[in-house]
């Protein structure tokens, strides 16, 4: 066969417009990712320190205020913008239920947005399944 009845092609260069174009997104999302990543973070620092102050023996019988301030006060440790409001407790059938709700606001340049985070915990006995 010769070269002019050859079914093979020569690979096609990428123009250097996409290349340049395909390496700004990806640093950008890089850029995001990094700029998101620290509230994330402290988020679940929060969530490892509600988990450990479950296991506590002593943390049912922790008054509900008390309970907040404490756990306000770790958040407020880790930067978070959480409020005692945003803290609900509920006690039943000798268990204890603590959940958060809370919105942290990023600036990202020309974007705002708004992270929810909802974490919580439960102590106390199982509840049976249905």
């Amino acid at each position: 066969m010769t070269a002019a009845h050859s079914t093979e092609t020569a690979p096609q260069k990428l123009p250097l417009w996409r290349l340049i174009l395909g390496i700004a997104v990806l640093g950008a999302m890089v850029t995001v990712l990094l700029s998101l990543a620290p509230v994330y973070l402290e988020n679940y620092r929060l969530q490892q320190y509600l988990t450990q102050l479950a296991r506590d023996p002593g943390f049912a019988a922790t008054p509900d205020d008390a309970l907040r301030r404490e756990v306000q006060a770790k958040a407020t440790a880790l930067l978070l913008p959480l409020r005692l409001s945003d803290i609900q407790i509920n006690r039943a059938e000798g268990g204890l239920k603590v959940q958060m709700a809370y919105a942290v606001g990023m600036n990202l340049g020309l974007y705002r947005v708004d992270l929810h985070f909802h974490p919580g915990v439960t102590a106390g006995p199982p509840h049976p399944t249905q």
